[in-house]
């Protein structure tokens, strides 16, 4: 039976780390148009939208860890999210504007460091 060492175990917690901060960031999109009274249209769509996606993402880079490709992809989307108020042009809602640049710079970050940490060799161990 294989086990981790210190170092696989610690790669691990990146990633879980990580990817539960972005899945955390994405429920909070798809609340923020609530809680913050977005009002209608693109920008709750925007936010509920590619929240939902972050989740998704976030989730199968939890469970399978071998995904890199999926942190990847969320970073892509934060990426998405700094640019969405003035691609979409809703930066004179201010709540809607900084929640999605703020929560952009967060899903970046975290989604780079997730896709940034390999997989342990032995993982999931053998039983």
């Amino acid at each position: 039976m294989a086990t981790l060492t210190a170092r696989e175990e610690q790669r691990l917690s990146q990633i879980f780390t990580a990817s539960g901060i972005n899945l955390l960031t994405g429920i909070w999109l798809i609340i923020a148009p609530f809680v913050l009274a977005f009002g209608f249209g693109v920008p709750i769509w925007n936010s509920v939208v590619v929240g939902g996606l972050i989740i998704i993402l976030a989730s199968v880079r939890l469970v399978a860890v071998t995904g890199q490709m999926f942190s990847w992809v969320n970073a892509l989307l934060g990426v998405w999210l700094v640019m969405s108020p003035f691609a979409l042009s809703f930066n004179d809602l201010p709540r809607a504007l900084w929640n999605s640049i703020v929560c952009g710079v967060i899903v970046i970050v975290f989604g780079m460091w997730s896709a940034s940490v390999s997989r342990p060799a032995h993982y999931p161990p053998e039983v």
